[in-house]
Order: structure tokens, then sequence, then C-alpha cells
């Protein structure tokens, strides 16, 4: 079993994010156009803005889908934020 990926920056990401306000919030109408034209662009059935906390990826907006929040496979959330 491979070892967990954290980033280097994990520590100061989630206390922007705690700073800012940004922990726990539930969805927001607001960013449903942003999700909807996604949808568009890409020509795909769903789509989705979240925020990655320690424990969880909390949806803030979704299309196509009926889910309010994630638990994160962190080793995978990762292996992608690390290869961007």
């Amino acid at each position: 079993m491979m070892k967990n990926i954290i980033p280097d920056n994990e520590i100061g990401r989630l206390k922007k994010l705690e700073f800012f306000d940004l922990l726990n919030l539930g969805k927001d109408p607001q960013f449903d156009v942003f999700a909807e034209t996604a949808c568009l662009i890409s020509d795909c059935p769903a789509s989705l803005i979240a925020i990655m906390e320690s424990e969880t990826q909390t949806i803030q907006s979704c299309i196509g889908l009926e889910i309010d929040y994630t638990l994160l496979n962190k080793r995978k959330i990762s292996e992608i934020i690390l290869s961007i």
C-alpha cells in the first residue's frame, strides 16, 4: 500500500480556508451558473464545485448529481493535485 502524499503547502492551504471562513459550508446556488457552464462547455451531464478540506470534499455546487460531500482518498487526491 502506498503512503499518502501530502502536499508541502497543505497546512497553509487549510489555514487560508479557515481564515476566509470557507470550511464546512453548504451548497451555494450562486455557484450553479459556473457548474452549469462547465457541463455545457464539456458536454458532460454532471459537474461540481467543491472545497477540499482536511478529511472531506464539501460540495458548493453540484449539477447532475445529488451529493453534499465526499470523504477524501488523500492519496489519490494528492496525486492529482501534485500532478498539476
